[in-house]
């Protein structure tokens, strides 16, 4: 039999040399009454403690969840806001394109008319040589039957 725990539970505390063997190995002092009404202090501590933990978990939830839905309501005003951007962003688009089709068909149109200008230039050149021949002509006639 181990020597630190009797066979005999009434042996163990039948004298003070029993007592003082005992509390140098259970770690405390004092006979089973003290260490009793330590242990159940202890656990008064230890309830009182897992009481205020549970407290300050439930106010961290309360804190953590009222955090979370304000971020979540922002994050939905942000998105809804996103959603009229992006709104707009598709309207200005289609309006960009519009604008770059209208551009392009003016565009086509001034190109057109530019050519219709060189080519009027150039006969109105051709025209205006001829008529310059031909006056220079009758300049020439004119100085001959002077």
């Amino acid at each position: 039999m181990n020597k630190h725990y009797p066979n005999n539970v009434s042996n163990l505390f039948s004298d003070s040399d029993n007592m003082n063997k005992q509390s140098k190995h259970s770690g405390g002092g004092g006979g089973m009454e003290e260490r009793i009404a330590r242990l159940e202090s202890d656990v008064e501590y230890i309830k009182r403690d897992i009481s205020e933990i549970k407290t300050d978990l439930k106010d961290f939830k309360k804190s953590t969840d009222d955090s979370f839905k304000r971020i979540d309501d922002q994050f939905k005003g942000v998105a809804a806001e996103f959603k009229g951007v992006t709104a707009e962003f598709k309207g200005v688009t289609a309006e960009f394109k519009s604008v770059r089709a209208e551009m392009a068909s003016e565009f086509k149109n001034v190109r057109a008319e530019i050519a219709e200008v060189r080519v009027s230039i150039a006969s109105q050149t051709n025209k205006l040589m001829a008529f310059m021949l031909a006056v220079g002509g009758l300049i020439v006639a004119a100085i001959k039957y002077l």
